[in-house]
């Protein structure tokens, strides 16, 4: 099976250089799209429906994988949303940890796509 498209990567890498640069809501936002991205292409591969809804999709991923993966997709989503959207900056910790879960999440499905 073919491996993740690369934008999921540049996502990823953004995500990285954002943190590094102190923009912790705009690693946040890239970090959950790496792994939405991510997540549409798996379910793209095996002619899966695609839900639009983030906490569905969340399922569908952990049902295919395992099911911690949807607790912590819906968690990345949960900081996404409040990066986006919420007047106050997002912490340091929250950014780190939004890298450390998407890092997991696609290698994860990368892994998932190897064994295909």
């Amino acid at each position: 099976m073919s491996a993740l498209p690369s934008k999921v990567f540049l996502l990823l890498k953004q995500a990285e250089d954002d943190y590094k640069s102190g923009y912790y809501d705009k690693a946040i936002s890239a970090a959950y799209f790496s792994c939405r991205m991510a997540s549409e292409y798996l379910l793209k591969k095996l002619n899966a429906p695609i839900p639009r809804r983030d906490d569905k999709l969340a399922n569908a991923i952990g049902d295919i994988i395992r099911k911690e993966i949807t607790d912590m997709l819906k968690r990345l989503y949960y900081y996404r949303i409040h990066a986006d959207y919420s007047e106050d900056p997002s912490p340091m910790e929250i950014a780190q940890e939004s890298l450390n879960l998407a890092t997991y999440i696609i290698s994860s499905i990368k892994k998932f796509l190897h064994e295909l």
